[in-house]
């Protein structure tokens, strides 16, 4: 197992996370195809350190990703890589130190191994670890599933959130159960998302009634985690609208204050 340290000698490098992502997928894509399978990854701007596993030649390996992303930047004459740092490392040691914060990452496999985003492929190693695991490892807690602790988000950063976790279009109705929960926990009243979602109050409150989305907690932790991801504008505002909520007395707000102890 080798940590790989790649970084632009020229500052041209990684700066932006549509960047990062490709680069991540090419990364993956090449690792299946050449036994050098990526585990875990941090992409900063101007670095990107990966653990790697396989016995696949590592040169070529890491000479088809340079030419490759080089390629996608529209580069054909290449980017400036500076020499890569590569060590043997263990599991845990490595996952330490990609996942610690405080960092900003542009890109950061501690989100797909606690479950903060979808997946596109197979996360591998890294579930060998518990997403409990990588919270410590990071720092993190998973903020309390208590409506009483939590504060009003608006609508337009609960569509932000639950999109970026699932992988599908806010909207899309596989996400409507989600959508549902997630803002009665922060202040929303039934009728206000029925009227939001185009269907009947009485639709968003069998929503309420089922058992909890399991995206729900990764949801909370996009949204309330101020170590996480500290470029993001959390809310502060309590709504007077919560006091009349049908979510705080349900037996889904039950539920949900017994989880958070």
């Amino acid at each position: 197992m080798e940590l790989i340290s790649l970084r632009s000698s020229g500052g041209d490098l990684f700066r932006s996370a549509v960047e990062a992502q490709g680069f991540v997928r090419r990364a993956e894509r090449l690792g299946l195809e050449r036994d050098r399978r990526l585990l875990a990854w941090r992409i900063v701007p101007g670095q990107a350190e990966l653990l790697v596993l396989g016995e696949g030649d590592r040169a070529q390996w890491l000479r088809l990703l340079r030419s490759g992303h080089a390629l996608a930047l529209g580069v054909p004459g290449g980017l400036s890589w500076a020499p890569a740092r590569c060590q043997d490392v263990g599991l845990e040691g490595a996952l330490s130190r990609l996942h610690a914060l405080p960092f900003e990452p542009l890109d950061c496999s501690l989100w797909d191994a606690t479950g903060l985003r979808h997946r596109r492929l197979d996360v591998g190693l890294l579930r060998l670890k518990s997403p409990a695991w990588h919270f410590a490892v990071a720092g993190l807690s998973s903020p309390p599933l208590s409506p009483e602790a939590l504060p009003f988000v608006p609508w337009s950063r609960l569509l932000d959130v639950v999109g970026y976790v699932t992988a599908r279009p806010p909207s899309a109705r596989a996400n409507g159960v989600l959508l549902s929960q997630l803002a009665a926990l922060v202040g929303w009243q039934s009728e206000a998302v029925a009227a939001l979602r185009g269907v009947s109050p009485d639709a968003i409150r069998k929503g309420l009634r089922q058992p909890l989305k399991a995206e729900l907690e990764a949801c909370l932790v996009w949204l309330f985690e101020p170590r996480f991801c500290p470029q993001i504008e959390r809310p502060t505002v309590r709504s007077s609208s919560w006091e009349s909520s049908p979510f705080k007395m349900g037996s889904m707000g039950s539920a949900l204050s017994r989880s958070s102890h």
